[in-house]
């Protein structure tokens, strides 16, 4: 047989799924209010982290769109609040409880925020994984 079985052959779903492919480990938070981001005076949810960014739960369905560009977010985690973050919205998607879940990348942060974060990441996920 000449031709490829279409096991092999790859679809349109194969294109776009690639695009959200996370580069870091993103760390579940059992404490939903110890962590939580600011935009435009909205308070949303963290539900996972990561040094490179997070994953929010907007009520409204609309909030976000896919590739917009966020100025001015506040991270609050913990004692620490990370001030004037950049982001960048990488994916909306219905989580399992068919609520919106949005993964948010962090755009040009600076290196002491970034160090930062991250020791705050590992930390945690040190904790979770003892």
């Amino acid at each position: 047989m000449s031709s490829q079985s279409i096991e092999f052959q790859k679809n349109n779903e194969d294109i776009d799924s690639s695009k959200i492919v996370r580069n870091s480990f993103r760390i579940p938070i059992e404490s939903l209010e110890n962590i939580f981001l600011v935009i435009d005076k909205i308070q949303y949810i963290v539900f996972d982290i990561s040094p490179d960014g997070i994953g929010i739960s907007p009520e409204d369905n609309t909030a976000f769109a896919i590739n917009e560009i966020i100025e001015n977010c506040e991270l609050h985690i913990f004692d620490h609040v990370f001030e004037n973050l950049k982001a960048r919205v990488v994916h909306c998607s219905l989580g399992s409880e068919m609520t919106l879940q949005c993964g948010i990348q962090w755009i040009d942060l600076d290196r002491q925020s970034a160090d930062l974060l991250n020791k705050i990441v590992l930390k945690m996920k040190d904790e979770l994984l003892k």
